[in-house]
């Protein structure tokens, strides 16, 4: 299990839906699948919520390392901070 505290830069309509987001200079290829949990508040939302620029906590794991610094990650939990 993999714990990443990121921000989003794309949101890309594909299925599954997939984020790319970064943490530092590192970025990462997040897909978000059917069971996929989305947090906000305590409550479970859907992913129409997220937006680039937004911070947001992936809790997945590596699905494969990357071509070009950038790893796959299945998420497993999103949690949207408050604020």
């Amino acid at each position: 299990m993999i714990t990443l505290p990121v921000v989003i830069r794309d949101v890309m309509e594909t299925w599954p839906l997939q984020l790319r987001v970064s943490l530092g200079s590192k970025f990462y290829l997040v897909s978000l699948w059917e069971d996929t949990e989305i947090r906000r508040g305590g409550r479970v939302v859907t992913a129409s919520i997220l937006v680039p620029g937004q911070r947001i906590i992936v809790y997945g794991r590596v699905s494969s390392m990357g071509v070009g610094g950038t790893d796959s990650v299945i998420a497993d939990v999103i949690t949207v901070p408050d604020g």
